[in-house]
């Protein structure tokens, strides 16, 4: 996803719309880029510039997520447009996840993006919360 930040301008409306593309808030960004909340704040609404660290921290992001995103869309290779039913976790706290990759809000935001992927490829989609 590198190239595709690429396609857009740092601007603060595409700053914020990709970050909550990939369900990062703004505290959990800012820990992540090392500046206080209230500088991605600022940056969301264009009263300070966005960052080459913030740029650079969204773009690896993005990249993580559509890899993991990617990853979840493979489930769909074992059924048929229309047939059975792609399961997708869906977590329901994060005593729930217990995972190596990212925390459980950003799992559901990739099973919902999974979700309207395959939707819109035919596919029948159906989540299930993970038994613990």
């Amino acid at each position: 996803m590198a190239d595709l930040i690429e396609r857009f301008s740092r601007t603060p409306a595409n700053f914020r719309a990709l970050r909550d593309m990939i369900g990062m808030r703004q505290d959990e960004f800012a820990e992540i880029v090392g500046v206080d909340r209230s500088a991605i704040r600022r940056m969301d609404g264009g009263k300070e510039p966005i960052s080459d660290s913030a740029w650079s921290a969204l773009s690896a992001l993005l990249d993580e997520h559509e890899q993991w995103v990617g990853d979840n869309m493979r489930a769909a290779e074992r059924t048929e447009p229309g047939g059975e039913p792609v399961r997708l976790v869906y977590y329901r706290s994060f005593e729930d996840y217990d995972e190596d990759f990212g925390d459980w809000v950003s799992a559901d935001v990739v099973a919902r993006e999974c979700a309207v992927r395959l939707l819109a490829l035919g596919y029948r989609v159906e989540f299930f919360y993970k038994q613990r």
